[in-house]
């Protein structure tokens, strides 16, 4: 209704309360497609990284790289993909889909030694498993 309204402060303060209760991912989703709707990108990086503590499920942090993918520079994509490898750590907690997204997201840009270096790496990870 606020939205309806043009009341964006509101619209904000009603998410902000309601992301207190850590609800579920759609509710964390819809926060986060508002702020882009008005081009609040910033706003939706600091939601993306609130999101990613209360919800750390692999899925989620390739959402927040794909949306800096879109809305930033290279060093931003990258920052996520090592937050998340950082949060997983090397245990069996790690998923490989944050490794393969990470060397493919460096393969469309051309890195290849830095592709090659993220696969070794999980190689060498996930082979310890």
């Amino acid at each position: 209704m606020e939205e309806t309204l043009n009341n964006i402060p509101a619209v904000r303060q009603l998410f902000e309360r309601w992301m207190q209760w850590e609800p579920d991912e759609v509710a964390w989703q819809a926060y986060i497609k508002m702020e882009k709707r008005y081009g609040e990108i910033n706003r939706a990086r600091a939601i993306f990284e609130r999101f990613v503590q209360v919800h750390p499920a692999a899925a989620n942090w390739l959402k927040w790289a794909r949306f800096e993918e879109e809305n930033a520079d290279s060093e931003n994509v990258r920052e996520v993909f090592s937050a998340a490898m950082e949060t997983f750590g090397e245990g069996e907690f790690m998923d490989e889909r944050i490794y393969i997204a990470f060397a493919r997201y460096e393969t469309r840009l051309k890195e290849y030694e830095r592709a090659r270096t993220i696969y070794k790496y999980a190689l060498d990870r996930t082979a310890a498993k």
